[in-house]
């Protein structure tokens, strides 16, 4: 999973909004390509869901600006009018 809530927001709720990370590439307008752990995979926003901080087992990396910026770019595109 990918955290895409804000750190602001994730302070204050017992949730955190993300988006599944896979490793099954697709050509998908809302799957913004990333690397983790040496391994090229898919932020799948359209699948974007709530989840209770509890759920979230461990840490497996954090993503590079050209990545985060990437992520952004395609949920402002996504919400923004």
């Amino acid at each position: 999973m990918v955290i895409v809530s804000p750190e602001e927001l994730n302070r204050h709720l017992g949730s955190v909004i993300c988006a599944p990370l896979t490793s099954s590439l697709r050509n998908y307008p809302f799957r913004p390509l990333v690397m983790v752990n040496n391994t090229q995979g898919q932020v799948a926003l359209d699948q974007i869901r709530a989840l209770d901080k509890t759920r979230l087992q461990k840490f497996i990396g954090r993503l590079n600006q050209e990545e985060q910026a990437r992520v952004l770019s395609r949920l402002m595109e996504m919400f923004a009018p």
